[in-house]
Order: structure tokens, then sequence, then C-alpha cells
């Protein structure tokens, strides 16, 4: 069956500046007809679910849809000039093939997700404890762009600490010590060399991005820590989010159904979500299992 997507031709006349367009932003444009709301007004902003819609409002509703969108598509086939003709019909043929892939999902092996996350787990903890020898003050924070430059260019960072003040005198911990919270000011020395062009909006203090770590080389702790980055990020998108998906979204535990958007970036190639299955690392990709394997 040939298709044609009022959507994705309204889409693509426009340049790819109207992302995404909705039915009701398409008939306003091109018709100056607004699309019947009633169900989004009184039934879903209340709270109430397609299926509990009494079926002669529905149907209405659903009904008026299909004549915006038949008018619409009828409009858009015209403004198609004929030099445009086959990219539009690539397009269109395209849907076919997308219709495919959600619907049919990849199969996805959630028993070595979990092996995996396993395994990076204590790969990440032993890296953790080998950053331990680096010496730092108790309480830095990894995570922290402004420590972790300090760490890396040179700089002075203050800590919490607690000094003896006096004793209790009354109550539950009479006699006990008290202490008083105090700043401790801990200095870095340099141990790598800034990278022009690095520098934050706070003085003193340097960029610590991936590409810039990267830049700096692959050894000693800017090594550890680009390793770190990598494993928490195989682990929290893919190793825990994929199978949370799963959860979430009511999915077949052995499969992933990921979108796939012709109508949402601004050059007009493909896009994916939920998830993005176009940018998956080698780690992750052997997550999903061939249906041609034998």
């Amino acid at each position: 069956k040939k298709l044609w997507d009022g959507q994705l031709a309204y889409y693509m006349l426009s340049m790819q500046q109207h992302r995404f367009p909705s039915l009701d932003l398409i008939a306003f444009e091109l018709l100056g007809k607004n699309k019947d709301d009633v169900v989004k007004k009184e039934y879903w902003a209340n709270g109430i679910e397609t299926d509990k819609v009494p079926w002669d409002v529905l149907s209405k509703y659903c009904f008026l849809d299909c004549i915006l969108t038949s008018q619409i598509c009828k409009l858009l086939m015209e403004k198609v000039e004929p030099d445009q003709k086959v990219l539009f019909s690539l397009a269109m043929q395209d849907l076919h093939v997308l219709e495919d892939m959600e619907w049919n999902g990849l199969h996805f092996d959630r028993n070595k997700a979990d092996d995996l996350l396993e395994q990076t787990t204590q790969q990440r903890n032993e890296l953790l404890t080998a950053l331990e020898a680096e010496k730092v003050p108790e309480g830095f924070n990894w995570s922290s762009p402004k420590q972790l430059s300090a760490l890396l260019y040179g700089g002075t960072i203050e800590f919490d600490d607690r000094i003896p003040d006096g004793v209790y005198k009354t109550g539950a911990k009479a006699g006990q010590v008290k202490f008083k919270r105090i700043k401790i000011p801990h200095v870095f020395p340099r141990r790598y060399k800034p990278l022009k062009g690095s520098e934050s909006s706070v003085e003193g203090v340097y960029s610590t991005d991936e590409e810039t770590l990267t830049k700096l080389g692959k050894e000693g702790i800017v090594g550890k820590i680009l390793e770190i980055r990598r494993i928490e990020k195989l682990m929290s998108t893919y190793y825990t989010k994929l199978p949370q998906m799963q959860e979430d979204l009511h999915w077949d535990k052995n499969y992933i159904y990921g979108n796939f958007d012709q109508t949402t970036t601004a050059t007009g190639r493909l896009a994916s979500s939920k998830p993005n299955l176009q940018n998956f690392p080698p780690e992750a990709n052997r997550l999903f299992i061939s249906r041609y394997r034998t």
C-alpha cells in the first residue's frame, strides 16, 4: 500500500522548520480550522482514560480527525513540486520499514544486562579504591568540577571538619565533648597544565569535561576518572535504564521498543528516542540478540 503522511509532508515542505507538527497546528495553518478538542478538555484533562470516554463522543472525535487529516493530505499533495516527488515518495516508503521496526522491537537479553551491571559495578568500585591512593581529603567529591579542577590543575578547596568545643553541661549528652564545624583549606599542587581555552567562568577553575580530560592523556589519575565515567554511563544509561524502561512502559521483558522519528531534526535525518537506538556503544549493542542467528 502507498502511504501519505500529512505530518511528514508538512515538515518537509517547511524545510524542516516545523518539527513534529501537530494535526491541530497543520489544520489551522492550512485550513484555518481547529481540531475538536472536547475529549482533551472534558475527559483527558480530568484524568479520564480514553477507554472510559463515551463511545458516541469518542467516535465523533475520531471521525472529525479523519476528515481533517484527509483534507490536509489532499492539499499537501498538491503543494509538492514535480522535482520533490521522488524524495517525498522515498520518505513515505520509509514509513513501512519504520513501522515494522517499532512494532517488532529488538530482542533484548535482560539477564546479560543484569550480569554486566554487576561486573561494571565491581570495576567501578575497584577504580574508586585505586583513586583513594591519591590521598585526597576526606569528603572530596569526585563529581564536583570545582574540586576536580583543583586536584588536577592546582588550587585551594575548603573542606568541612569538626573540632572539640567544650563539653555538654546538661541534658542527655552531659559530660560528652561538643564539636563545632569549621572550614579547613586544602592546597592541591598542580598535576597538569591547563589547556588553552579550558578556563571556566570561575577564576582559577578549568574544564574537567570528557573532551578536555581525554586531551590530557589516558594514563594515571585522568585515565581512571575517564574510565569511571565511561563505566557509570554504561551502568546508568543501558544496564539499569533499559530494564527499568521495560517495567515503566509495560514492554515485554524480552524486547525493547524504540521510537523512530522522521519529523524532529533540522537537517531532515532520522532520529530515535525512548531509547535512542541509533547511538548505542558496542557494549550496549551486545545486549541485543539477532533474530536471524541460528
